[in-house]
């Protein structure tokens, strides 16, 4: 659901600290745009939002959200935002971002 390796790359390359920012941004950021998304009822603006989600989700590692962002955006870019599933969009990222949430409240514990 998540990619460990590129957490600890991106942590690696911006620091502890820095990382921590980062993914609390994203993930409120991400949160902000999934509450919107099953309103969206536009072709370009879902594409728009699905592509933020895309970025934000593989800059963190969410794999499998990532995927379903992609297949959406491509989608979106087709004029078919009936063929996305707003619902299973957010389940994932759910599901993914409580696999990211426990992996961050880790990564500071060195005990």
């Amino acid at each position: 659901m998540i990619n460990i390796s590129s957490l600890k790359t991106l942590e690696n390359e911006i620091g502890y600290e820095d990382f921590m920012e980062v993914a609390t941004l994203f993930l409120s950021e991400m949160d902000e745009a999934l509450e919107k998304l099953p309103q969206i009822k536009d072709a370009p603006a879902m594409g728009d939002t699905l592509h933020f989600l895309k970025g934000a989700s593989l800059n963190l590692g969410l794999t499998e959200f990532s995927e379903l962002c992609i297949s959406g955006e491509h989608h979106a870019k087709l004029g078919q935002i009936d063929a996305i599933d707003s619902a299973k969009i957010a389940e994932v990222y759910t599901a993914s971002r409580h696999c990211l949430t426990d992996y961050l409240s880790g990564i500071g514990n060195t005990d």
